[in-house]
């Protein structure tokens, strides 16, 4: 399977009458904290790395599911080993785990590279829909209000963290590609809400390899400009080679935010104007990196297929 990290799961009251969450729950439960404002009580705590809190209205649980279960986050996870983690919890906390209602889903895959992860980020450019592009420390990210997709350094996170780095692991250059979905994003598996009994079937765990190389192909390469007065031939061409400058100085992420701020302009001429910068930019490029994106294709087209 892929990896699925960290997972946000509500359960409402109303789905479980014949159990009292608020007063029932907490007493089966460790290391119980109990909270108050004013007329409001709640009890939170940890079950290994998973946090849990259970109000008079529900009980939500989120945390990784391949660290619960196999104890580190980067283990692709078979759907046999999945259900038993499911059942354990459901028997843990005395409620049906998988008619929960889940509101965010991270899930995603590790990608062995030739290079160290950072040196791919120069290759990985913009993402359509997605308005944020930014590269922090180790880890290039691209969101928007509802969706999050990440690469990171996932030896240096485990590091950092002082999680247990598997001797096999030691020297290699493991790319994490991550995917994070909040409630308002399931609409792209098709469907309003997920439940947890969803993540048990093999064709949601299908729906999530389309939806991650759908996340992943979108990313378009990075295409250098290579400005030529030999090839400036017409008053077209050069006019094609200022747009292409202006791409490279401002980045597509703001030429894309300048068309969209142009009120004046349908939304037909507004895809060409995006179609022609495209065009423009495959046109008139030296891409040096190249060799780095299509490496990192390959390589994740590769893993995809063996899970």
């Amino acid at each position: 399977m892929i990896v699925i990290d960290t997972v946000r799961i509500y359960f409402p009251q109303d789905l479980i009458h014949e159990v009292d969450l608020i007063s029932e729950v907490p007493t089966i439960l460790c290391d119980v904290t109990s909270h108050s404002n004013n007329d409001r009580v709640w009890y939170s705590g940890k079950l290994k790395n998973l946090s849990w809190s259970v109000r008079k209205d529900g009980i939500s649980i989120s945390g990784s599911l391949t660290k619960y279960i196999c104890g580190n986050n980067y283990t692709n996870m078979n759907q046999e080993t999945l259900n038993n983690a499911i059942d354990q919890l459901s028997s843990y906390f005395g409620v049906d785990l998988t008619i929960g209602r889940i509101t965010q889903l991270d899930f995603g895959i590790n990608l062995n590279c030739k290079e160290a992860p950072m040196n791919y980020f120069k290759c990985l450019g913009s993402s359509p829909y997605y308005k944020s592009r930014s590269v922090n420390n180790s880890t290039l990210s691209y969101s928007n209000r509802s969706r999050t997709k990440l690469f990171y350094d996932k030896l240096k996170q485990m590091k950092a963290t002082n999680v247990f780095i598997p001797e096999k692991f030691i020297g290699l250059n493991i790319l994490r590609f991550e995917v994070r979905y909040r409630k308002k994003a399931f609409k792209y598996f098709g469907r309003k809400e997920l439940r947890v009994k969803d993540l048990l079937t093999s064709s949601f765990h299908k729906r999530l390899k389309e939806q991650l190389f759908k996340e992943f192909s979108s990313i378009q390469t990075v295409l250098l400009p290579s400005i030529s007065k030999e090839i400036i031939t017409t008053a077209s061409i050069f006019g094609d080679q200022l747009i292409a400058l202006a791409i490279e100085q401002l980045g597509m992420d703001v030429i894309y935010d300048l068309v969209d701020s142009c009120t004046n302009m349908d939304s037909q001429n507004k895809t060409r104007s995006r179609q022609r910068c495209m065009k423009v930019l495959k046109k008139f490029h030296h891409n040096n990196d190249e060799s780095l994106y299509d490496e990192l294709t390959i390589n994740f087209i590769k893993e995809l297929k063996k899970i």
